[in-house]
């Protein structure tokens, strides 16, 4: 499957849900804004006089009505543009990318003893991740194996608690992708 087949029946749905949203959004105001209308001519103006007092009761509930349909499509078509927007503007990745480790941190524990390393990953795919560390920028003499970890595009966060990594050390954390072998990793960081 090619990237511009899927870009371009992506922008498409997109096009289509927004139109739809767009004509909620339009029929909802010109519902109340008929019905309004309606309220104001049966029932301000009195149009059909005194001796039709029942048709007017009756328009008037008619134009009721109208707004209350009206006055439902607006929330509605409002909420649907505000969640699309939203959902827009999370981090996501599609199947096959490589990994983005973002975050990563190390700080050792106030009481000793152990260091924490922390970051967060944005992936599809499932593998493990793993943190290296060494003496010097770039040289990882160590390699400890943290866990499977199961893809999710919107990301999630990754800690680990590490014995026996002190101040000064550099270190870094990585993912292998299952479905690849491909390896992905943070910018280092310099123990703290």
């Amino acid at each position: 499957m090619s990237n511009g087949s899927a870009g371009a029946s992506g922008s498409f749905s997109e096009r289509r849900d927004r139109s739809i949203i767009l004509a909620q959004l339009i029929l909802g105001t010109l519902l109340v804004i008929f019905a309004a209308l309606l309220l104001v001519i049966f029932k301000a103006t009195n149009v059909l006089g005194t001796s039709s007092s029942d048709l007017t009761a009756i328009a008037g509930n008619v134009a009721t009505g109208v707004l209350g349909v009206g006055a439902a499509l607006l929330p509605a078509g409002a909420a649907a543009s505000a969640s699309a927007r939203i959902l827009a503007g999370l981090p996501s990745q599609a199947p096959g990318q490589a990994a983005v480790i973002t975050g990563a941190s190390a700080t050792v524990a106030p009481a000793g003893g152990l260091t924490t390393v922390a970051g967060h990953i944005i992936t599809s795919d499932d593998g493990f991740w793993f943190i290296q560390y060494g003496d010097a920028s770039g040289n990882y003499s160590t390699t400890l194996a943290q866990g499977p970890l199961s893809g999710m595009p919107s990301g999630q966060d990754l800690s680990a608690d590490v014995p026996g990594l002190p101040a000064g050390k550099y270190v870094r954390i990585g993912f292998r992708a299952n479905s690849t072998g491909q390896a992905s990793y943070s910018q280092e960081v310099k123990v703290k």
